[in-house]
């Protein structure tokens, strides 16, 4: 099995039989009315990143569930989703652009996909998300996103699976504190806590899921419109790294740029 990181929360898994899945494909900009840019941006060429044989969406974000994205895919491929209720109209949005299989999966429900590729989907109960997990040739790939699970989900995972390589959420972008009205000095202040909130909770996550290497992901986004958001919204891969060269020695944090 091959990883490919292209940018964001978009990854492509090649299995050792040549299948390519692409994970929360987002290659179009902006999103959130014109605000918000992928950075860096991905480095893939289109034919290649269009040249797939299946897709997974982890939830309905527009970085995740980019619909410009989507358009350009073959319908015909296999679409891989969490069972939602009806509360979420994923599958008939999908169907709406086209898409003429789209897989439901259920909560750690493990499936084949390949011949000796498999994935396992884990859904977060109290919001939309879902993290994969893929199996191909003796080798195991965690995909986190945006997916916060409770500690026992992911002992289960633990319990379950020898996770070689894992996508790491480490902080997120958003609006505050730099769109709130506070003084600089208090979002400054909140920030600084925020880093260290994202990184506690990365380090909680690594540690639970032990996994042999994870890679620090789904943050590469800037807010366009307003610069000052760069400075106070974010914190660097190479931040959480040193973060856990300290904190967390036992576990070999990767650095990767788009096409590694």
């Amino acid at each position: 099995m091959k990883v490919t990181y292209y940018n964001h929360a978009s990854m492509n898994i090649n299995s050792s039989k040549g299948f390519n899945l692409i994970t929360d494909p987002w290659i179009y900009g902006p999103i959130y009315g014109g605000s918000m840019w992928q950075f860096p941006v991905c480095q893939i060429k289109q034919k290649e990143y269009f040249k797939k044989d299946g897709i997974y969406i982890s939830h309905t974000h527009p970085d995740h569930y980019c619909k410009n994205t989507l358009k350009r895919f073959p319908k015909t491929l296999p679409i891989f989703i969490r069972k939602y209720d009806s509360m979420v109209p994923l599958k008939e949005n999908l169907k709406k652009l086209g898409f003429k299989n789209v897989i439901e999966v259920e909560h750690r429900q493990r499936i084949k996909i390949d011949d000796d590729f498999y994935i396992t989907l884990v859904h977060d109960k109290k919001t939309v998300d879902s993290l994969i997990i893929c199996e191909n040739n003796n080798k195991t790939f965690l995909m986190q996103n945006d997916c916060f699970l409770t500690d026992d989900e992911y002992k289960w995972i633990n319990n379950n699976y020898n996770i070689d390589l894992a996508g790491i959420f480490f902080m997120g972008i958003g609006p505050f504190p730099g769109s709130f009205i506070l003084p600089w000095s208090e979002k400054e202040k909140e920030v600084s806590q925020k880093k260290i909130d994202g990184f506690l909770r990365a380090k909680k996550t690594s540690n639970l899921l032990k996994a042999k290497n994870v890679f620090p992901c789904s943050n590469d986004m800037i807010w366009y419109r307003r610069p000052d958001l760069t400075t106070l919204n974010g914190a660097l891969p190479l931040d959480f790294k040193k973060y856990m060269s300290k904190k967390s020695k036992k576990t070999n944090v990767i650095l990767i740029n788009s096409g590694d």
